[in-house]
């Protein structure tokens, strides 16, 4: 697999190669939702009260934002 982020990570993924995301997820004492960040695809945040909410959140933040950042210009 070849992480998104890296250098070529959209000519990899475009041909038809695996792409992988590092994603971390931390508990927000104040706001009482767990919120996921990545560093390496541009953009992803979300924040929900379960982790299964927060799965589905991601998910649908992920296939969104790789087809903006994969779209042909």
């Amino acid at each position: 697999m070849y992480r998104v982020g890296l250098p070529l990570w959209k000519i990899v993924s475009n041909l038809g190669f695996t792409v992988s995301i590092r994603i971390d997820v931390t508990w927000d004492t104040e706001a009482q939702v767990f919120v996921a960040l990545s560093r390496d695809l541009k953009g992803l945040i979300a924040e929900a009260d379960t982790l299964d909410i927060l799965k589905t959140e991601v998910r649908h933040s992920i296939d969104e934002l790789l087809s903006l950042q994969l779209k042909p210009n």
